[in-house]
């Protein structure tokens, strides 16, 4: 097959074209994070299976998980289909030959209590550096996903109300969280003074999008909670925050609905892991109620607790 005479780079030409032809943000975070260093600004006509296959097992050594691995894998296979598609390109698809990994039931079921994300706080207070400690707290407390805090600019907060857009979402709707007041004067903390609503909240010393979680997390929970915890479904990462949060809300009684519009996911199927949780709220629930009535008509009939099988 003849490759186009002047092909685009892989990235910035006609990958842009195609996130604006689907306004999906969740592309343009796994472009950013896990495409981009390897084959973003190459002609396609260069890029190899080979090259694929590099990017796939340093992916998997970085300790992505399968399904984010497939899912890059398969926006590249998207973005050769559409250069087609376009005639801007007329080789092959070097995507196709790649041996994509299994997608197991890779679900994490490991979230904090308070008391643990005190503990990981109060060590990251100690750095010399404060920005880890703040990433977490804003992911403890709002439920955000790491590239939603990290894209996150001064203009999509309003501290005066107390809340947060977020905009750069995965699956490309934004979102509207209340903070409470300990991430209010985190952030009332970290502004400066004449900053520009467009800058970044969490910028890297080049005023950049921090590209991965700092080092320090990782060190430290592993040090914290992961010592001798091989399956990674129970094992502490920054997402288990975002879980963690979900989870708090679940238990204390937040139906469903509310935590779908607060957590962004984007369906309730996708909310399946808590419904233990919810089960267990809902067996309390009914307990307080079966206590109530006990308290009220204890003098006009046989308790529940006192009563035996006939």
């Amino acid at each position: 097959m003849i490759p186009h005479p002047n092909p685009p780079p892989l990235g910035e030409g006609v990958y842009e074209k195609r996130r604006q032809a689907l306004l999906k943000e969740k592309q343009r975070g796994r472009y950013i994070f896990n495409i981009k260093e390897f084959i973003g600004n190459r002609p396609v006509k260069d890029v190899t299976t080979f090259d694929l296959e590099k990017m796939k097992n340093i992916l998997k050594k970085r300790g992505k998980a399968p399904k984010t691995i497939h899912h890059s894998l398969s926006l590249v296979r998207t973005v050769f289909n559409k250069c087609s598609l376009w005639g801007a390109y007329t080789g092959g698809n070097p995507a196709i030959k790649v041996q994509y990994p299994k997608i197991a039931d890779n679900d994490r079921v490991r979230f904090l209590s308070f008391d643990e994300v005190k503990i990981l706080l109060d060590e990251l207070s100690k750095l010399p550096k404060i920005e880890t400690h703040d990433l977490v707290l804003m992911a403890a407390f709002t439920g955000a996903r790491y590239l939603e805090i990290a894209s996150l600019k001064w203009v999509d907060i309003d501290l005066e109300s107390g809340y947060i857009n977020f905009l750069n979402t995965k699956n490309g709707r934004s979102r509207t969280v209340f903070v409470p007041v300990n991430v209010q004067n985190v952030l009332s903390g970290r502004k400066p003074v004449d900053c520009s609503p467009d800058s970044l909240v969490f910028p890297t010393n080049q005023g950049t999008i921090r590209g991965e979680v700092p080092n320090s997390f990782p060190e430290i929970a592993n040090r914290l909670f992961n010592q001798g915890v091989s399956d990674r479904r129970q094992r502490v990462c920054f997402h288990t925050l975002r879980h963690s949060y979900i989870s708090w809300l679940i238990m204390s009684g937040a139906d469903l609905r509310t935590v779908q519009q607060i957590s962004g996911h984007e369906t309730m199927t996708m909310l399946k892991r808590y419904s233990h949780l919810t089960g267990a709220y809902l067996q309390k629930a009914a307990d307080r109620v079966a206590a109530a009535f006990d308290a009220d008509c204890k003098d006009n009939v046989i308790s529940f607790a006192d009563r035996k099988a006939v």
